[in-house]
C-alpha cells in the first residue's frame, strides 16, 4: 500500500484493516493519505500542506537587508 501520509491512529499493520488510501489534491499538489474516512484524510492533508513551506519561501540570510 503506497501513501504519503498516515493517520496517526493507524499504528501497526493490523490497524490498517478498514483503512483506505485517499488521493487529496490542493492546487498543484497532491498526496495519498491512509485514513479510515475521507474527512480524516482531508484534515490530515490540510495539516500537511499548511505545515510545508516551499523552498522559495525559506528564510534567507539576507531577509531584512
Amino acid at each position: 500500500m503506497n501513501y504519503d501520509i498516515c493517520d496517526p491512529s493507524i499504528r501497526c499493520g493490523a490497524d490498517k484493516i478498514g483503512a483506505s488510501v485517499f488521493l487529496i489534491e490542493r492546487g498543484n499538489s497532491r498526496c495519498r493519505v491512509l485514513a479510515f474516512n475521507e474527512q480524516d484524510a482531508e484534515r490530515l492533508a490540510q495539516e500537511h500542506f499548511t505545515s510545508e513551506r516551499p523552498s522559495s519561501e525559506e528564510p534567507s540570510l539576507f531577509d531584512g537587508f
